[in-house]
């Protein structure tokens, strides 16, 4: 397990940026205009998502849920199931809004390289835009495969690193601070692959909408370069459906 430090050698991230990144964090959220959107639609939100995974927000009823980097307005606020936790550095910050979209749900403040859960606790963990946000996101997919239990199912949304975005973080280095790993399809199969058997993969078609809003951001080049050249580099983020094996590493 790769331990991080005080130097920047991926895939770790030094704890000054890694701070950095969470004090926009937590000013973003802070600003309550995400509290606007009604719960309804946030709701159709998740479901589409889930959907392109042959999923839905009642799926995972009598369960014990787990929503690694959960934020404010993460899944397992709108899911149905037994046990609904959130585990975020951030948690203490989100009490506040607990209950905000409904029921109240069990808020953990924690790191997600070392979660303070016991092995085989959950029948499925989401871990939705928060990889890539994480000190060590090698670590998190090993914790993740520990506290799930065998057969149980990871929902992983990620955002990766296309050229352009690369090229992007280095022309406006203040881009990169909230997501300073830059991650691959690759990197993501291959650290998938000792503990989970990803049964499916989507993108999401809203990021290739051709409208003036879309057209500012290289999400919408990247799906067109990938669209024209069939080249995986282009993939600038994934859904990810995968079941946790039996024989798990430790």
């Amino acid at each position: 397990m790769h331990q991080s430090n005080d130097t920047n050698v991926l895939p770790g991230v030094s704890r000054t940026q890694w701070e950095a990144a969470s004090d926009l964090e937590r000013t973003a959220w802070a600003d309550l205009s995400w509290q606007n959107m009604p719960a309804e639609r946030r709701s159709s939100e998740w479901e589409r998502h889930l959907m392109a995974l042959g999923l839905s927000l009642a799926s995972f009823a009598n369960e014990n849920v787990l929503d690694v980097g959960c934020g404010p307005t993460g899944a397992v606020y709108f899911v149905e199931a037994g046990r609904r936790v959130g585990l975020d550095p951030l948690a203490d910050l989100y009490e506040e809004w607990n209950g905000h979209w409904g029921d109240r749900i069990e808020l953990i403040t924690a790191d997600a390289e070392s979660m303070p859960l016991g092995d085989d606790s959950f029948e499925t963990v989401f871990c939705v835009n928060c990889l890539d946000h994480t000190r060590d996101p090698a670590a998190v997919v090993n914790e993740i495969a520990r506290v799930l239990k065998p057969g149980g199912t990871l929902v992983l949304h990620v955002d990766l690193d296309s050229p352009l975005r690369r090229l992007h973080k280095r022309v406006r280095p203040h881009a990169g601070i909230m997501h300073p790993h830059s991650l691959t399809r690759g990197w993501l199969r291959e650290h998938l692959a000792p503990a989970f058997d990803v049964q499916a993969e989507a993108r999401d078609p809203e990021v290739f909408r051709a409208t003036r809003q879309q057209m500012r951001y290289e999400g919408f080049w990247d799906g067109l370069f990938y669209r024209l050249t069939k080249d995986d580099t282009w993939i600038n983020h994934v859904w990810l459906r995968a079941e946790r094996r039996s024989a798990a590493p430790r």
